[in-house]
């Protein structure tokens, strides 16, 4: 026998009480309350087993309308079907009761067949809307109104089966980095959002015929339509501008992966997940914001499992070896420790490079345990080296973005060189930007715990994105690594060579020693040699080799025979940051104000002063002024200031000139600047400078021209001079001093003529 289903009857009247009870017992289980809120009281408490209430109007504590006013603050009370029982029947009372919520209406005294048949049509069309609601649950996303992930799979199954002659595109949307947005403005700016792309989705989409679209999850839409490629893609672009119209002040960026319907028998989680893969290459690229899947996306996700099937496997199974590529030092071409490296010596695959492996295992987080592996291999054989009184170096180990995440990660390093017994500073921990990009709080904080523990700290991949410069001012780094290949191919000569001229330059101002990788060929390094890199790693030197061919390196004398020495002509730009007795000479003992500058042909850049310098030009020692050097010289004597550098890059020699610039307190000082070439690289000249106070002798040369312009002057005639220099700063300025006493006739050298002539 089924379970009777439950009715509450709310009535101040124990009589009517009773009446309803008669009339309900043998259809229902009843319940009873006196007042509005005794029933109340029931309903929060039964309310999942409620199935209709007969409601009285007038009663004390709280009457009937109370009741339909206090029952929709209930949740889920307002499903529940109310009928209210009166014995004076008003059609204001019955528009009142219905507006407020009540089902239908009867009229005292019962008329038992009519109550039954509205009460249990009552509960019926409740029972049909409980089961529209659970459906509707069930079948849709209850923020966006769109069908969820399974009914949107479900209708898109339909569609393509409906229309077996049509092509069908199957498109993923989501915006990239989606959390920023509930990050930054909090979850119910979130939440409006996703309504908003479910409404434009809705709008746009849902307006063409043959079309399925759905919420999937999060900030994932998707929907599938038939395929026409200029169609799609100005779809596409309607969508992307309706979202960057959503709020201007907001930088979303969306991503759309395409999945062109080929096989029409696959399952529709498999196009959702050709489409996500295709979503993946579009990701983060702000101009092609879509992308389109392809059969090499499908053999990239295939290796990809195979590679998650066999990880496992093998690092059990010892596939996993550790090579060694050695460092030299390039200025005298010795070896000075090793990079530890991993390679995969599958059975059926052959030797696997880590480039083809360690981005799937970091996406799948294995990488920490081929890590550790590496690690730990590092310091067995080191403890082994050490206790055979090899002549060991220093070896740096690779530590990934998923590492930082690890919150036990500095604990697991110290307990490793403790348990082996590893001196510190013969352990270096190579860090790349991401992982800094992906975790700087997490990054800075260890690596400050490990720098202080004594691990020296490498950046890899300097300038391989965009926060390098962020993590040498956030966090101590002990040596910075730049891939020599990832200045190829820049499309302008000499830009690469610069720029790692650049980089070891700044490095030396911050004490940094720089290594630089893949080093591949002779002019490579003797271009290194000349800007000052020290250390060097690469298939010139070395190739990766395994533990035991590295061990037996280190019983032989490690020099590099190279020609990279070869050619005399090699300035090693290094002597001008490093300790040498000339460069002591020359920037401690020497009283005369000298500069290193480096001149491109435009701009003119100094890169090392001595103290006479601070001295001549009244600044604090430790500032420079790095801009364009031609700045600090007035206005009128700038053309001939670096026409003067333009000689001596021509000529390879020396040229002087002489020029006015102001000092701190607003007097002009005048300087006679010495200039000789010292070297070339990358097409632009390095030039020294003696810088000579003439300030002094300018004064007495003016003083005299003003006292010799008086004495000729008569007041009446206008007399002649002839101004005869080879220097057009001395022939200008004497002009300057004799034009209002005199008529000037101005001669170069050149035209055969010396000296001063006064008419």
């Amino acid at each position: 026998m089924d379970q009777l289903k439950n009715v509450l009857i709310i009535d101040d009247t124990s009589t009517n009480r009773a009446i309803l009870c008669d009339i309900l017992r043998p259809f229902y289980n009843v319940l009873q309350a006196s007042n509005g809120a005794e029933g109340i009281e029931i309903v929060k408490s039964e309310k999942e087993s409620l199935s209709a209430i007969v409601l009285d109007l007038v009663m004390p504590v709280m009457d009937g309308y109370e009741f339909l006013n206090e029952i929709k603050n209930i949740s889920g009370g307002s499903n529940i079907p109310v009928i209210v029982a009166t014995s004076e029947y008003s059609p204001e009372n019955e528009k009142k009761v219905l507006k407020l919520g009540a089902w239908d209406f009867v009229m005292k005294p019962y008329d038992a067949e009519v109550l039954l048949f509205r009460l249990g049509n009552a509960i019926d069309r409740s029972e049909i809307e409980v089961y529209k609601r659970i459906k509707y649950m069930a079948e849709y996303d209850s923020l966006t109104g769109l069908a969820n992930r399974n009914t949107m799979y479900n209708n898109t199954y339909k569609l393509i089966s409906r229309y077996k002659d049509k092509k069908f595109a199957f498109v993923r949307y989501d915006i990239d980095r989606f959390q920023l947005v509930n990050a930054y403005y909090g979850s119910k700016e979130g939440d409006d959002l996703l309504k908003y792309m479910g409404k434009t989705i809705k709008a746009i989409v849902g307006s063409r015929e043959n079309t399925a679209y759905g919420h999937i999850d999060a900030d994932v839409f998707a929907f599938c339509l038939e395929y026409d490629k200029k169609d799609l893609e100005t779809l596409l672009a309607e969508l992307r501008k309706n979202l960057e119209a959503y709020n201007k002040s907001y930088d979303i960026v969306p991503t759309f992966g395409i999945y062109v319907v080929a096989d029409t028998s696959l399952e529709i989680g498999q196009m959702y997940d050709r489409a996500t893969l295709a979503a993946k290459k579009a990701k983060g690229n702000y101009v092609d914001y879509f992308a389109y899947y392809t059969e090499d996306l499908a053999q990239g996700l295939m290796y990809e499992q195979e590679i998650t099937n066999d990880m496992v496997h093998a690092l059990n199974n010892n596939q996993f070896e550790v090579y060694m590529q050695p460092k030299y030092n390039l200025l005298n071409n010795t070896m000075c420790g090793a990079e530890a490296l991993v390679r995969w010596n599958h059975p059926t695959k052959g030797v696997i490079n880590p480039s083809k492996f360690t981005p799937i295992l970091e996406r799948n987080g294995f990488i920490s345990k081929l890590d550790y592996f590496v690690w730990e291999s590092v310091c067995k054989v080191m403890r082994q080296w050490l206790d055979e009184g090899k002549n060991v170096y220093p070896i740096s180990i690779n530590v990934s973005r998923v590492d930082i995440y690890n919150p036990n990660f500095a604990d697991i390093m110290i307990n490793l060189i403790e348990r082996y017994g590893i001196p510190v500073h013969y352990i270096g921990l190579e860090l790349t930007e991401s992982a800094y990009t992906d975790n700087p709080v997490a990054m800075r904080e260890t690596m400050a715990r490990l720098h202080d523990y004594g691990f020296t700290i490498l950046m890899d991949d300097f300038g391989s994105g965009y926060s390098s410069l962020n993590m040498l001012k956030d966090i101590v780094f002990d040596v910075i690594k730049i891939d020599m290949n990832f200045l190829s191919d820049t499309g302008v000569k000499g830009r690469g060579e610069n720029i790692i001229a650049s980089v070891i330059r700044m490095a030396k101002w911050l004490k940094i020693p720089v290594v630089v990788e893949g080093v591949e060929v002779a002019w490579q390094a003797k271009f290194l040699k000349s800007i000052g890199c020290e250390y060097v790693q690469g298939f010139y030197f070395a190739k990766p080799m395994t533990v035991d061919e590295y061990g037996a390196l280190l019983d032989q004398k490690q020099y590099k025979d190279t020609d990279a020495e070869s050619d005399d002509d090699i300035f090693d730009l290094d002597q001008l940051f490093k300790a040498n007795p000339q460069m002591d000479i020359m920037f401690g003992s020497l009283s005369q104000a000298i500069a290193i500058f480096e001149f491109d042909g435009t701009k003119i850049d100094i890169l090392k002063v001595n103290e006479g310098y601070y001295d001549l030009m009244n600044v604090n020692e430790g500032y420079i002024e790095f801009d364009d050097m031609p700045s600090l010289v007035m206005d009128e004597y700038r053309d001939d200031f670096k026409q003067t550098f333009k000689r001596v890059m021509n000529n390879k020699d020396k040229a002087e000139c002489e020029y006015a610039t102001l000092k701190s307190d607003g007097k002009k000082l005048w300087i006679r600047l010495s200039l000789k070439y010292i070297h070339e690289i990358s097409g632009n000249c390095l030039i020294m400078g003696t810088f000579e106070n003439v300030t002094a002798k300018k004064a007495v040369d003016m003083e005299l021209a003003r006292y010799k312009a008086a004495a000729l002057d008569n007041g009446n005639n206008v007399p002649k001079m002839l101004i005869v220099d080879d220097v057009n700063v001395d022939r200008k300025m004497l002009a300057d001093v004799f034009k209002e006493h005199y008529h000037i006739f101005d001669y170069k050298e050149e035209d055969g003529l010396t000296g001063v002539a006064v008419t």
